[in-house]
């Protein structure tokens, strides 16, 4: 149970070297990512140790791999978008899933009750290693249930550890972020373990954004973080007006305009 910037993809990957390192047969791991993405990081951090058969990548990557070794089908859900609708197969299915001893899962404060389902009740690892933050949760638009985790963690036979130590954000950042939860009820017991930080409080509204951009710091220094799409492109239009170059990051690519 971890807090933001405490390193739980770190924690991941040390419990994936490890387990390589103990001589477990790489097919006998799971590391589920959230995006493909974060698996290839994944990957990438464990370098030398990785190991061919081990699979990392996201949960319905793991349950379309099921389904498509035992011929089944899945070219139409992929083609919709579809992709909850593979461990519905798979419940009608259950003799495809392969028994894998040793799961680890990132980000599960996103996961459904498909999911978990899913992990716990069709794969039934031998051992299991989840990192989370209920707080980080952002899916609730497609059934993501922090409290599952929450649930998990009150299991007799669950160890708990607790990551609090904060290693991105500096003092007075974090502490700004604290008075924003505690205004809607969360409590965040997290620890800066960088001093310092600025803040700048105003209105958040275009006009702002460049005047802080040209006042405080050269282009490169800045990020704008935004809710959707269309915001980044209607955002980026409005900056390339004012003679301000930009660069984003999406579907795995970074592009300019």
């Amino acid at each position: 149970m971890a807090a933001a910037a405490a390193g739980k993809t770190r924690v991941l990957t040390e419990r994936a070297r490890k387990l390589l390192r103990e001589g477990i047969n790489p097919s006998d791991i799971a590391v589920i990512t959230f995006t493909n993405l974060a698996a290839q990081e994944l990957r990438d951090r464990l370098a030398d140790d990785y190991k061919d058969g081990i699979y990392i990548g996201t949960i319905h990557g793991l349950a379309n791999k099921f389904l498509v070794t035992h011929g089944i089908p899945t070219g139409k859900l992929i083609e919709k978008e579809k992709f909850d609708e593979f461990f519905e197969l798979l419940q009608k299915n259950p003799q495809c899933v392969k028994h894998i001893p040793h799961i680890l899962l990132d980000e599960a404060q996103d996961s459904s009750w498909g999911e978990f389902n899913f992990i716990f009740n069709m794969i039934k690892p031998d051992t299991f290693f989840v990192a989370a933050d209920p707080r980080q949760s952002i899916y609730g638009f497609r059934d993501a249930q922090p409290e599952l985790i929450n649930k998990l963690s009150r299991s007799p036979d669950v160890t708990v550890y607790d990551l609090n130590e904060n290693y991105r954000n500096g003092s007075l950042i974090l502490e700004y972020a604290k008075r924003i939860l505690s205004k809607i009820g969360m409590e965040d017991s997290s620890v800066a373990m960088r001093q310092g930080g600025t803040v700048y409080e105003g209105p958040c509204d275009l006009e702002n954004i460049i005047q802080w951009i040209g006042k405080y710091g050269t282009y490169k220094d800045w990020a704008i973080l935004c809710s959707t799409n269309d915001e980044i492109d209607w955002l980026r239009d409005k900056l390339k007006d004012r003679e301000i170059p930009t660069t984003t990051f999406k579907q795995g690519k970074m592009t300019k305009k």
